[in-house]
């Protein structure tokens, strides 16, 4: 048994990288991660795989994250953000250039797509063997962030009750991040049937309602692939929506990111389309299919055109749980933020936390400091 450090995810297929990926692992996937690497490209990746008998055992992802990345990826930025929402005197701005500057830049584990940390294993692994080859490919991480001037090692989506007692073991300092949320489509015929099986009266009466006055003011959809879609008028309310999230990139980027997608994923990409009365496009929600799941990617809207009318929601969940239902699809993966709206339209949700260990050991002692009062996991 070995461990290695490919340097290009292509390599991985023909060694069985995909066999071990599971439900909602998608991003873990080689395509997944050959298009990261080409999305981002002046960031170091590489791909740390267990071999036996030329065929991967466990395997992970490693992924240079730094100020300019998405924000759900910052452990700065999340440890900020949850010591903002802890304890008052912490707010988000006095700690966030301390955390910077000690954390940053960080070699982040497990995918560098917000959500599910996943360290891809053979099922039939016995905890203790789980446990060593996770041992393994940390120790790998840490040298290598350490060779590259990183400050930190971080996995920041974690719920493996297992990876969680390793890296507590080690050292690694936990602070809480978002919730993980999906839609199950199984047994559902339609989407009367999806309604009928969410949890309220109320929230099932609230839906149809929203439904009945976005439809009577004259608004239309449709699901189509993204290249037969209008993709400037896409990208626009992509950018629309990542600054108002403080996203990095505007329309410019937005485009990029689509025309790559289209080249590297072709056909898999679908977008839900909302159009007022005038046919306007106020509102999208781009979709992946991998398997038989969905995967919730980037939308858009533009509040001038929707004017309060809930069109958002129709575009992200209802038209794509439609087409998931048409489809075939099992579930649909939502990722994180936004939790209470996705746990009222009937997402099954998972509590992650992340992991971070500073490789200076002034750096792991004001972590530890910052976070000893809040997380038991943290104390000494």
């Amino acid at each position: 048994m070995r461990t290695t450090v490919f340097e290009t995810a292509s390599v991985l297929a023909d060694l069985g990288w995909d066999e071990l990926l599971q439900n909602g692992e998608y991003y873990s996937s080689v395509q997944w991660l050959e298009y990261l690497r080409e999305l981002h490209s002046g960031y170091y990746h590489a791909y740390g795989a267990t071999l036996i008998d030329g065929r991967i055992q466990a395997g992970v992802s490693l992924h240079e994250v730094d100020v300019d990345s998405h924000p759900l990826i910052r452990p700065d930025a999340c440890l900020a953000a949850w010591l903002a929402s802890e304890r008052s005197e912490h707010g988000s701005k006095s700690i966030l250039p301390e955390a910077t500057a000690r954390l940053m830049p960080t070699l982040s584990l497990g995918g560098r797509t917000p959500g599910m940390t996943t360290f891809l294993h053979r099922p039939s692994l016995k905890d203790q063997e789980y446990c060593d080859l996770l041992e393994s490919h940390l120790d790998q991480a840490e040298r290598i962030a350490s060779d590259r001037g990183m400050r930190s090692v971080t996995l920041p989506y974690v719920d493996h009750p297992l990876m969680q007692s390793v890296l507590i073991r080690r050292g690694y300092i936990r602070y809480s991040t978002e919730t993980n949320s999906a839609i199950s489509l199984v047994g559902k015929s339609s989407f009367d049937d999806y309604i009928d099986h969410l949890p309220g009266h109320e929230t099932r009466k609230r839906i149809r309602r929203d439904r009945r006055k976005v439809s009577a003011a004259g608004w239309t959809f449709q699901v189509v692939r993204l290249e037969d879609s209008p993709l400037e008028e896409i990208c626009r309310l992509q950018a629309i929506g990542a600054d108002q999230h403080g996203v990095p990139g505007g329309f410019e980027e937005a485009l990029r990111k689509q025309k790559l997608s289209m080249r590297m994923l072709p056909g898999q990409s679908w977008v839900a389309i909302g159009r007022d009365v005038h046919g306007q496009m106020g509102s999208c929600s781009i979709f992946i299919r991998w398997r038989d799941e969905l995967y919730s990617r980037q939308g858009g809207e533009d509040p001038d055109l929707t004017r309060g009318y809930p069109v958002f929601f129709e575009t992200c969940f209802y038209q794509t749980i439609e087409h998931g239902v048409a489809t075939g699809a099992t579930s649909i993966q939502y990722s994180v933020t936004a939790a209470d709206s996705k746990r009222r339209r009937g997402c099954l949700q998972r509590t992650q936390d992340g992991y971070i260990k500073c490789l200076d050991a002034d750096d792991q002692k004001w972590l530890e400091m910052a976070t000893e009062k809040i997380s038991p996991d943290n104390s000494s």
